[in-house]
């Protein structure tokens, strides 16, 4: 999947980028929290808190890749998932490189959008099964406000929009994500 987003390619470029299992860390994955910190004082906070990459890690991804395109995440808290459900501007439906924003048992979890079939989305993130990864997720999932409108289909302020993607069947091995945590 291609996308016009700068964003997108970014973390695209970061497919296969995994946690190290049990004791230790990737270390290109504590460069992204340094990286994120160092955006803007106000997120100088994020060096020292990600120290081990076992911490869920969605939100630094997708706020890695946005930093990385020269955009500023303006939230008090990028790492946390549900809270890019208020960056940027909401949008009805996605188009390549939205950042969506869904609910999971504990917490939530964003990605960047890459397609979708009647039941799934097809989503770029980030601790996808601790790695960096395309992975389907339900459409019942995405966050929505109180009346049932999407709220988690952002995109940022000031760029401009990219055509519309067509729904698509879901590539062969695209696995199924439930609990990204």
């Amino acid at each position: 999947m291609t996308s016009a987003a700068p964003w997108h390619a970014r973390l695209a470029a970061a497919i296969g980028l995994a946690e190290t299992p049990g004791p230790g860390s990737t270390p290109r994955i504590l460069d992204m929290a340094r990286k994120v910190a160092a955006a803007h004082p106000r997120l100088d906070w994020i060096g020292a808190y990600y120290e081990d990459d076992d911490i869920p890690w969605c939100g630094l991804a997708v706020a890695w890749a946005v930093v990385e395109a020269g955009l500023m995440p303006p939230l008090p808290n990028p790492l946390a998932a549900r809270s890019w459900g208020i960056w940027g501007r909401r949008l009805d439906r996605p188009v390549p490189g939205a950042v969506l924003v869904f609910t999971r048992e504990g917490g939530g979890h964003v990605g960047l959008y890459e397609g979708e079939d009647a039941t799934h989305y097809h989503v770029l993130g980030g601790n996808q099964g601790n790695r960096v990864s395309r992975a389907a997720i339900a459409k019942t999932r995405l966050l929505v406000d109180e009346a049932g409108r999407p709220t988690g289909i952002r995109w940022p302020d000031g760029v401009a929009l990219v055509a519309d993607a067509a729904p698509a069947a879901r590539p062969a091995g695209l696995a199924v994500s439930t609990q990204e945590a």
